[in-house]
């Protein structure tokens, strides 16, 4: 269950976890390593939602570091990006490796993205295998 509450309401985040058997990840309240080490501390989250646009990579490498050290799961978001968005995230996450949960859907939502290449989907699997050089994006 991703943000099942206000981003600022801690409390009811906490709440939530410890009343469901299913995970409860934070995105808007994981905003930097060290909020999302205060709300794994307090017992508040199960999951951390990483999306590059919120953080930038410097702080979504911190806050993966975190969740590693405390064994907390990740999973990668986005908001709503194109193709050159989503396969940096790509990178990223086969980069790192650890991520249980992938939410990288948002180019579908798209009427037109403006990128082509980067990563081939097939159902829930993100092959960067053809990539040559780069991100493999391509302008259309």
């Amino acid at each position: 269950m991703e943000q099942p509450v206000h981003k600022d309401d801690y409390e009811g985040l906490r709440y939530v976890t410890q009343h469901t058997a299913v995970p409860v990840a934070a995105d808007e309240s994981a905003y930097s390593a060290a909020n999302a080490a205060h709300l794994i501390a307090m017992g508040a989250i199960n999951v951390v939602n990483i999306k590059l646009m919120k953080s930038g990579f410097v702080e979504a490498l911190d806050i993966a570091a975190v969740c590693r050290a405390t064994h907390t799961q990740l999973m990668i978001g986005a908001m709503m990006e194109s193709r050159l968005a989503i396969s940096a995230a790509a990178h990223f996450v086969a980069g790192l490796g650890g991520f249980r949960f992938v939410d990288l859907d948002t180019p579908m939502l798209l009427a037109e993205d403006p990128f082509v290449g980067g990563y081939v989907q097939k159902g829930g699997v993100y092959d960067l295998m053809g990539i040559e050089r780069g991100l493999g994006i391509e302008r259309k």
